[in-house]
């Protein structure tokens, strides 16, 4: 890959929906990689709160929120189309399916 810069996001809360990617590669960061997103069957249904203290003793806490909760179609359309705009930058799709093959064949093929 080459990239811009070696500035990027990976797949956290900054990479929630693809406005929130624009405005990153607006910023200057050079690559993004998607919140992972999976086929729509498969959607989760996330829980609040998504952060929690694993010891409170030591003020730690940890992150829960692992799926996006938006479709497949949103993030590979919007990509597209975020590509589109900015065909200098790295997009990477953070993607996940069950452990049936037809499944990551279907979401490859998106």
């Amino acid at each position: 890959l080459k990239l811009l810069n070696p500035f990027g996001l990976s797949s956290a809360p900054p990479t929630t929906s693809l406005p929130m990617i624009e405005r990153a590669f607006e910023m200057g960061w050079a690559f993004a990689v998607t919140k992972t997103f999976t086929l729509d069957k498969d959607l989760p249904t996330n829980v609040t709160p998504r952060i929690y203290s694993i010891n409170e003793t030591q003020h730690t806490f940890a992150n829960i929120e692992l799926i996006s909760e938006k479709t497949a179609k949103y993030w590979c359309e919007g990509s597209k189309a975020l590509k589109a705009k900015y065909p200098n930058h790295v997009l990477i799709a953070s993607i996940m399916a069950s452990t049936q093959l037809r499944d990551w064949e279907e979401l490859i093929r998106l």
